[in-house]
Formats: C-alpha cells, structure tokens, sequence
C-alpha cells in the first residue's frame, strides 16, 4: 500500500489537529458539537483517501472510529462522555500508528532542465528517481527566449527534441505544478529574472517553484574550478541558490565558499557533481565515433578544442585588430589541420554565435573562417551535438581556454592544454580547483601548442599522477553514484521533516 507523501503527511496532519480538538473538547464542552463535527468531516475525508489511493488499507478502524464520534456527539452531555472522549482518543493513535506502519511512501520528483547541454546536471539524479518503482520522476523541459543586447525576447527556443531519447519528457502545458504537488523539484538555472542571455517564463522563477516543493534543489550546470571574490559572486550568490532549499557541492571545498555567502551548512550537500556521473560512466563504454566524424577522425590522436563564450569578446575588447583569441585559434588550426596521425574536434560554446552576432559582431568574420576551414579540412570537425561526452570519449587531449569544461575533462585523466595565462599559487591554492596540473602556453614552464601536440602523439603526460590525486579531492565520490546519493539523501532529509 502506498500514499504520496504529501497525501501521508495531510492524513497525520488532520489527526494531530483531531487530537487537539479532543483536548479542547475535554476542558470545555460549550461546542464540543462543532469540534466532533470537524473530527468526524476529517476522519470522512481521511477515509475518502484511502480508499482512492491504497485500497487495500482496512477502512474498518476508520469506521469504527466514526462511530464513536458519533456516539461522542450523541451522549456529549451525558456520565459517558469522558469515557467516550479516551476511546477517540484511541482510535486516533490507532490510525496514525496503521498509516505509519501499513502505508509505504511514494514520491513525486519534478527536473526541471531548460537546456540540453545542462542535462547531466540533472540526469543521474533523474536515473535514480527514475529506478525507485515508489517514484514518479518526470522531466518537462522549460521553454526560453533568447535575449539581445538590450534585454528583450529575440528567439523562442523550446529543446525538448534534443534531450536523450531514452529520456520521457512531459510538454510544460501538461504539467501543472500546482495541480501535482510535487515533494522535490530539481533546477539547474539559477538566475530567475537575473539572466542576460536567456530567459524562462516567470512560474519557473525559483520563488514562484519554492511554495510548491518540500525541497527545492539547485544543481548547478557547471563546475567549480577557479574562485576569484568578486568575480566568481554569481556562481554562489544568484538569488536561486538562496531560494533552494538544497544546493549541491562537488566538494567540502565547495561547500565552505557557499557558506562564506551565508547559505547554511545544513543546505549544502557535499557529495559530488552529477556531471561526473555522466563522464565517469560514459568512459565505460566503447567509444562510438559518429558516422559523420568517421572519415576525418577514426584511427587518429584527436584534439578536442572548447572555445569559452567570452573568449573572442574579452580578446577585442583588450587588444582590438590584434585579438589574441584570433591568434591562438589560428595557431590551433595550424599545428593540427590536415596532419596526418591528428584529428580535430572543435567545440564552441553553445551560446558562442548567439552571443557574438547581437554584442560583438566584429568578432564574427574569424569564426566563419575558422569553420570554413575546418568543414573543408579532411581531419576536423565541427561538434553541435548537446551531449559533449561524444567528443570527450573521442578525444585523447583537450586544448581550452579557461572553462568549466576542463574540471569535467580532467575527470577522464587525459591531458589538457589551457591557451591562456597560469594562475597564480595564490589563487590556486584558494579553489576547488588546482590548474597548475595542467599544461600552459603562457606563463612559468609554458609549452607551445606544437610542442603539447607531439606530446600528446607520442603518449606522454609528466603531469598525470599528481593531477589524477588532485582530481580526487576537487570531486567527491567520482565512482558515478553522486545522482543516487542526492536522490537518497533529499528523500530522507523530507521524511525527518514529515
């Protein structure tokens, strides 16, 4: 026998206030009447959902319950009435004890994603909620616009079709939050009105989803790696973060700098990334090139290049005509295309093109060069796909600016070249993060991108073991079970609160 846990907790709910009005009654009988009215209504509506919701539950101490109030009411002024009084008494604590022994719990879990490319912030959470038969765990995928430079709707964007297709997503005008009353709602767009590149519609606002959850859980769609006050503020303090009623920390780490922003230690969990269950188990599968990657890629070393959103913008605005971006990507393309025994795959941030055309249009005449180049090429590719562990499986290094991609490609062991400066001891030391391991083309022991380039040819990573116990400490539990310790541990967190 099973009962939604909000369906559980309305039953106990309604015998607790049954019980106070017994105690009332027993002090002053002036509308005892009233009261034993109230009492019989809610053991009518008790039993109503029961009845409709786990009818194998015996209504018979419900019944009988019943009867006694109504002897109650009838005899409320006679010597009987106390002793009458004791066995509703009675009959309540039997109820409530056969509703918490009889009754298993069941659960609703509303994800709530908007964006593709953001789905492994949420997925193995969703795999686990998705496997517990005493779940009902359902996806709807949350419309946006995109935004233009001023702040207003430019495109509708809806995504559905691009999520996995083992994935069941319900349409967002067939889910009523309000109707289902969901126990756990998970997020992963922080922002509410705040974002000033997409926006959802106003009920997804985390105030407007807090009424409706037990507990409201944040997920964030990226990696923490470097922690810069000041400039890193957003990713610990959107007003999101402070209306969930969970946050989830890839680290004990992690989980102190939220505190520096005043969230309570209680709401932190610090368990992991979801986003590392996704690498962690797509590395145990074989690798499957995608047929349209197969002539230019299989069979080589592969270079997975990620070129961060900002990157070409914050190159212009600092140098102009000479935009080291530019240079770089140039410099890229050079070492690797059309050489044989290497491959390419070129990983723009999803938003790259968007943001380029309505802030920086200056910046766009490379970057339609540089995918020129790459489609004519005969050993690079373009990637577009939203699942970007495609091109983690098929790559051995990665080649980035700073992004929170290289946390989750240092996962996989394999080596990464950052294109930009090396951060200091002293900002290293403060973040969840240590880039030191990794390999740089600026700064102190820099390498060029030839250089990194036959390395990676030649099978060598000096830095490897020192970078994999790092690792090890920026992420907890990197065996792929973080989504099922998340799932676990918010069920159990609204049970102590039931």
């Amino acid at each position: 026998m099973y009962l939604y846990i909000r369906q559980r907790n309305k039953i106990l709910s309604l015998l607790d206030t049954m019980n106070e009005a017994i105690s009332y009654i027993s002090k002053n009988r002036q509308h005892a009447k009233m009261h034993i009215d109230d009492c019989i209504m809610a053991l009518k509506a008790i039993r109503d959902t029961l009845v409709n919701s786990a009818p194998e539950y015996n209504v018979n101490i419900l019944d009988n319950a019943m009867d006694t109030f109504y002897q109650l009411n009838e005899f409320h002024e006679s010597s009987d009435f106390n002793k009458l009084l004791k066995q509703c008494k009675k009959d309540i604590y039997n109820i409530k004890s056969s509703v918490l022994s009889q009754v298993k719990v069941r659960w609703k879990a509303l994800f709530l994603p908007y964006k593709a490319s953001m789905w492994t912030s949420l997925e193995s959470i969703w795999k686990a909620a998705d496997s517990d038969p005493n779940c009902d765990a359902t996806v709807v995928v949350i419309p946006y616009y995109e935004l233009d430079s001023a702040g207003n709707r430019k495109n509708f964007c809806y995504e559905k079709d691009k999520f996995p297709e083992y994935v069941p997503v319900t349409h967002y005008e067939d889910y009523n939050i309000a109707t289902e009353e969901p126990e756990m709602i998970f997020f992963h767009n922080p922002y509410d009105d705040q974002n000033t590149l997409t926006s959802v519609p106003e009920i997804y606002y985390t105030r407007n989803l807090k009424p409706y959850a037990e507990q409201l859980v944040y997920s964030p769609y990226f990696t923490y790696s470097i922690y810069n006050p000041g400039k890193s503020d957003f990713q610990y303090a959107a007003v999101g973060m402070y209306n969930a009623d969970k946050i989830i920390a890839q680290s004990k780490r992690v989980k102190q700098i939220f505190q520096y922003y005043k969230h309570p230690a209680a709401k932190i969990m610090a368990v992991g990334s979801p986003k590392t269950d996704a690498i962690v188990n797509s590395m145990k599968v074989p690798v499957s090139i995608p047929k349209e990657w197969e002539d230019k890629i299989k069979g080589k070393k592969v270079f997975l290049l990620n070129t961060h959103l900002s990157y070409f913008p914050t190159a212009y605005q600092k140098a102009g005509d000479n935009n080291y971006a530019v240079k770089w990507h140039k410099r890229i393309l050079k070492a690797i295309v059309n050489r044989q025994g290497s491959a390419l795959i070129w990983r723009p941030h999803p938003l790259l093109k968007t943001m380029l055309e309505t802030r920086f249009p200056q910046c766009l005449d490379f970057v339609h060069e540089m995918e020129q180049i790459i489609n004519e090429s005969d050993n690079c590719v373009i990637d577009t796909n939203s699942d970007y562990s495609i091109a983690f499986r098929c790559s051995d290094a990665l080649i980035s600016t700073y992004s929170t991609l290289i946390n989750e490609y240092m996962v996989t062991g394999k080596p990464v070249l950052i294109i930009q400066t090396k951060i200091s001891d002293e900002i290293a030391i403060r973040s969840p993060i240590d880039y030191r391991l990794n390999y740089y083309t600026i700064g102190s022991e820099k390498i060029s991108v030839e250089k990194f380039v036959e390395m990676v040819l030649n099978g060598d990573d000096p830095l490897y073991e020192k970078r994999m116990k790092m690792i090890n400490r920026a992420f907890l539990n990197l065996d792929g079970t973080v989504g099922e310790k998340v799932y676990r541990q918010v069920c159990n967190d609204i049970l102590k609160r039931s």
